[in-house]
């Protein structure tokens, strides 16, 4: 899938300096002290003049992808009403989605040439899936996330993946919906006879 360049320049990647361990037990997202500490770290409270998307991308562990990310769009949205924001998590997690898009997958990073039938992948252990494949060729390698993911991604199979997850179709969406419409091409003046 590719993307005009207004989504390939001038963007940035902007992580928690740690990951926090949400868990589905977690309240509904508020505007507490670490909420403004990221919204001014990513620039979202002083950078007041500058104008684009935001995208909030997470793993929604074992909460409900659409019960949850309204809710933290709300909170977000109140951070920067200004701005146009937008919020997707992954089923359960990340990986479910290069499991969804797994069947270019065969013989890469070290993964077996064969791949077993996958689960649904939305419904399962993606991490736990890509480190038992790789595994499955050697014993001693272990998914990284950090490491493996990017490589992955890179040759997964987007179509398949967004046919087969859901909240992945709903991250195309989102990006879709704010890509800048090419206007109609204009017919040709007919050649005169």
């Amino acid at each position: 899938m590719a993307w005009p360049r207004p989504f390939g320049s001038g963007g940035r990647v902007v992580t928690p300096s740690s990951r926090t361990g949400r868990h589905s037990s977690t309240p509904a997202p508020q505007l507490t002290p670490t909420a403004y500490n990221f919204a001014e770290s990513t620039g979202l409270r002083r950078e007041r003049e500058s104008k684009g998307v935001v995208l909030i991308l997470l793993d929604a562990e074992t909460d409900c992808p659409a019960r949850l990310a309204p809710r933290l769009l709300t909170a977000a949205k109140a951070l920067r009403s200004d701005l146009d924001i937008t919020c997707v998590f992954a089923k359960q997690m990340f990986e479910n989605w290069i499991v969804a898009g797994a069947s270019t997958l065969a013989g890469v990073n070290e993964r077996p040439d064969l791949l077993p039938p996958r689960p649904a992948p939305e419904d399962c252990n993606g991490a736990g899936w890509l480190d038992r494949q790789l595994r499955s060729k050697n014993k001693t390698r272990k998914y990284k996330k950090t490491v493996d993911a990017d490589v992955f991604v890179r040759a997964m199979a987007l179509q398949e993946c967004r046919d087969s997850a859901p909240s992945f179709d709903k991250l195309c969406r989102e990006l879709a919906a704010r890509l800048p419409s090419t206007p109609a091409p204009v017919p040709a003046d007919p050649l005169p006879e």
